[in-house]
């Protein structure tokens, strides 16, 4: 075992500056193993927080106005009815001849032939 010593000794000092950049570089490693995680999800979590933020600004409510929620106060006077015309009591012909159409033969023709067609079709329902 002092013989196995001895050799590990006598190599680390025939080969020292390749033996402390070796345990450098693996420092170097170990340390960016170590610490890099941490420092990228730091990172990730300020840019997700900074993402959060201008998300729930962008989605940020409008106050309400007072009208919205409430109804206004009714006016302490109701105007009286404004008559444009006199009423009438009772239509006559001339006010009711500007609702009326006169039907020409063929529409009068197609009516008579659907209210058939449907008066048919009831009584062929009935058992």
């Amino acid at each position: 075992m002092n013989n196995v010593a001895e050799r590990v000794v006598n190599f680390v000092r025939r080969h020292r500056t390749f033996f402390l950049l070796f345990l450098g570089g693996l420092t170097v490693l170990l340390i960016n193993w170590l610490l890099l995680p941490f420092v990228l999800r730091i990172e990730a979590n300020r840019r997700a927080a900074a993402q959060a933020q201008s998300l729930s600004q962008s989605f940020a409510g409008e106050p309400i106005s007072r009208k919205e929620l409430f109804m206004e106060d009714e006016p302490d006077f109701v105007p009286p009815v404004l008559y444009y015309r006199a009423p009438l009591v009772s239509w006559n012909a001339e006010f009711a001849a500007q609702f009326w159409q006169q039907l020409d033969d063929k529409t009068i023709q197609d009516l008579k032939k659907n209210a058939d067609e449907r008066i048919n079709t009831l009584l062929e329902a009935i058992p």
